[in-house]
């Protein structure tokens, strides 16, 4: 067995997708230092890279891969309270607030069409950390 990360809360509410070749991709809350972390194998070793870090996020991802393989992650800003989107191409992330209305968006889902563009499905009413 591989262990991906250590920590007293690493790994806290993640999402597994496989790509095309089986490998497993892994959208995760790292608790320990509050951040968004995406974690890859690349047929012999684990890789991670920091998505999110600005403030506390990345609470309950929801992780979906493109047909090129590229990720596309929703997750929950708790500092701010907000529903955010972070996407990889080429190793580059990009992550914006897709809905800044206090407390929506704590669960999320994402789903991402053939032609790589990205649905997020939210719960409406506001809930309570």
């Amino acid at each position: 067995m591989t262990v991906l990360a250590r920590g007293e809360d690493v790994g806290v509410h993640s999402s597994l997708a496989l790509d095309a070749y089986g490998n497993p991709r892994i959208a995760y809350f790292d608790d320990t230092h509050d951040d968004l972390k995406f974690a890859w194998w690349d047929g012999s070793a684990w890789k991670i890279d920091r998505v999110d870090f600005v403030g506390d996020v990345g609470l309950h991802p929801s992780l979906a891969l493109d047909s090129a393989g590229n990720p596309h992650i929703s997750y929950y800003d708790i500092s701010n309270m907000h529903l955010k989107y972070a996407y990889s191409t080429g190793g580059a992330w990009s992550a914006a607030t897709i809905d800044s209305n206090t407390k929506v968006g704590l669960y999320s889902s994402i789903a991402v069409n053939n032609a790589g563009e990205p649905a997020v499905a939210i719960l409406m009413n506001k809930m309570e950390i």
